[in-house]
C-alpha cells in the first residue's frame, strides 16, 4: 500500500491527466525516469487503487450544454445522479452547494439534438426539479490537476493572459 505519493508519483499522475494514452516511453522522458520506472509505478498506483480506470473521451462535432439543477425538497438525489452518471449523453456530472443542488453537462450534436437530450432526461427526472438554467460551452481549455504538481504560478499566468485576451 502506498502510504504518500511521492514526486514522481504525481508526475506520472499528471501526465497520464495530460493524455491517457501516452506510451510508457513518452512519460517517463517528461517525468525524466525510465519507462521500467515508469511501467512499474503505474502498475503500482493501480494495485493500490489510486488509478482505479484509464478514461478518454472523444465528443468530436459536439457542444457541451451545461444544466445546473435545483432540486425539489423531497428528492432522491442518490437516484438522479445514478440516472445522469448513465446516460451516454452526459460526460459529467457533480453536487452543488448554495443555489443549485446538481451541475451536470449534456453533449449534444446542435441544439436541436440538445432539446431532444433535455427533453427526454426531464421526462425522466422533471418532477423531481424545482428550478434550472443552462449555459453554452463555446470553448473551454481543462487545466488538469495542476494542484498535484503545485502549478499555483503557471495557473495565474494562464488567467492573467486570459483576461488580457478578454477585457469586459
Amino acid at each position: 500500500m502506498i502510504e504518500r505519493l511521492d514526486l514522481l508519483d504525481k508526475k506520472i499522475i499528471f501526465e497520464l491527466n495530460k493524455d491517457v494514452r501516452a506510451s510508457f516511453a513518452d512519460i517517463a522522458k517528461n517525468v525524466r525516469a525510465s519507462k521500467e520506472v515508469v511501467n512499474y509505478r503505474i502498475k503500482r498506483l493501480i494495485d493500490a487503487g489510486i488509478i482505479k480506470e484509464f478514461i478518454t473521451n472523444f465528443w468530436l462535432g459536439h457542444c457541451a450544454y451545461k444544466i445546473l439543477l435545483q432540486l425539489e425538497k423531497a428528492s432522491n438525489e442518490t437516484e438522479i445522479i445514478k440516472y445522469l452518471v448513465n446516460h451516454p449523453n452526459i460526460n459529467w456530472v457533480t453536487t452543488c452547494s448554495g443555489n443549485w443542488d446538481l451541475s451536470f453537462a449534456i453533449m449534444a450534436k446542435d441544439p436541436e439534438h440538445f432539446d431532444t437530450l433535455l427533453r427526454e432526461i426531464f421526462s425522466k427526472i422533471g418532477k423531481h426539479i424545482r428550478n434550472y438554467t443552462m449555459a453554452i460551452s463555446v470553448s473551454s481549455e481543462t487545466f488538469g490537476p495542476r494542484y498535484i504538481l503545485d502549478l499555483k504560478q503557471e495557473n495565474e499566468k494562464i488567467l492573467k493572459q486570459k483576461k488580457m485576451e478578454n477585457p469586459i
